[in-house]
């Protein structure tokens, strides 16, 4: 019931966050874990009034009362009444602030936010609706923001804390992982096998499941980390371009930025998956 009352939570988070004048910094998942448990916890508070099903129309009311055009939340069900399930993903490759807005223009989305595994490792914790993106529409945003050839880093992060890894949280998730990368593999961008010899890059990017679903493995940072791009604009601007990212993005894809435009599918056939 409570992990059911957090992921409805996310859902409201995105809707609130959409609002005219409302502050990112205020919004984050361990901001308002204070206010859900006092709405839960709350005396007299009544079980049937807390249900995913009773919540879902609520939320999917106050999510319609903003602004349509907006690009930050998944839409409602199609029955009207209630918003899809919240999953989370977990990602790492170079800094977790310029990964972000990968994820964040994507329809769909609640939440990119930055922090770190156990490990040290910079990552990236993505809370999404699957009924509106799916693990593999995730998985194709990922692998077009960055380059899966680097072991060690991304472009000027160098350091096994900025390697890309994949983190599934169970089995189903980890299969579809794995299928993306080998569906990487064959579009032939970086390499391929002429006989038994490869000819260009591997693919050195890592699938690592994660225990217990990742909560226990995964740490947010600082508030003041989170929407740093958005924040930031030209600051982020600036770091694409002096890390070298939008020449690869040229070089490989043929395009001046991350994506040729919001919402694109970059990789229809792991996307599928």
């Amino acid at each position: 019931m409570t992990a059911t009352l957090l992921r409805l939570t996310l859902c409201t988070v995105a809707a609130v966050a959409l609002a005219p004048g409302a502050k990112p910094a205020s919004l984050t998942r361990r901001s308002l874990g204070g206010n859900v448990a006092a709405v839960a916890l709350a005396p007299g508070a009544k079980q049937a009034s807390l249900t995913r099903r009773s919540l879902g129309a609520k939320i999917a009311t106050l999510a319609l009362a903003f602004s349509t055009g907006a690009r930050a939340y998944a839409r409602p069900g199609v029955d009207g009444d209630d918003v899809g399930g919240v999953e989370t993903a977990y990602f790492s490759g170079g800094d977790p602030r310029l990964l972000a807005p990968a994820f964040d223009a994507l329809l769909g989305v609640f939440s990119a936010e930055t922090g770190t595994m156990k490990d040290g490792t910079k990552a990236l914790s993505v809370s999404y609706d699957p009924t509106v993106a799916s693990y593999g529409r995730l998985l194709g945003q990922y692998w077009r923001a960055i380059d899966p050839t680097a072991a060690q880093g991304q472009f000027t992060e160098e350091g096994a804390q900025f390697r890309t890894v994949i983190y599934p949280t169970d089995k189903r998730k980890r299969k579809t992982a794995e299928a993306s990368l080998r569906k990487l593999e064959e579009t032939g961008l970086f390499g391929f096998y002429a006989g038994n010899k490869l000819v260009g890059k591997r693919v050195a990017t890592e699938v690592a499941i994660l225990p217990l679903g990742g909560e226990r493995e995964y740490g947010f940072v600082e508030d003041a980390e989170q929407n740093w791009a958005k924040k930031n604009a030209g600051a982020y601007k600036k770091a694409l371009e002096e890390s070298g990212r939008n020449a690869w993005f040229a070089t490989t894809y043929q395009t001046s930025g991350m994506f040729a435009a919001d919402d694109a599918d970059p990789f229809p056939a792991i996307s599928a998956l």
